[in-house]
């Protein structure tokens, strides 16, 4: 995913199609397009979030903001995404 601008992604607005309730699983890296550096906030509720793939790595973000994820967030995702609460805590 390469961001032209700030995006947000707010898994709590009804419009949003949540499927299984993973607001986001990132299996493509994250970039700001080239010579900028972009915003990504990420709202998923009582979702969570996983990443699986490099923030960055192109092109910086200059910020990553998940404002609420209480499912939680994980960096290192697995390819298939996780039942929200299946963390094994």
């Amino acid at each position: 995913m390469e961001l032209d601008s700030d995006a947000l992604i707010d898994a709590t607005d009804p419009e949003y199609p949540t499927g299984s309730r993973n607001p986001l699983h990132a299996e493509r890296p994250i970039d700001s397009q080239a010579g900028e550096y972009n915003n990504l906030t990420v709202t998923a509720g009582t979702g969570n979030v996983e990443f699986n793939s490099d923030i960055g790595s192109q092109q910086a973000l200059n910020f990553l903001d998940v404002t609420s994820a209480d499912g939680g967030v994980v960096f290192g995702a697995s390819d298939v995404p996780e039942a929200v609460g299946d963390r094994g805590r």
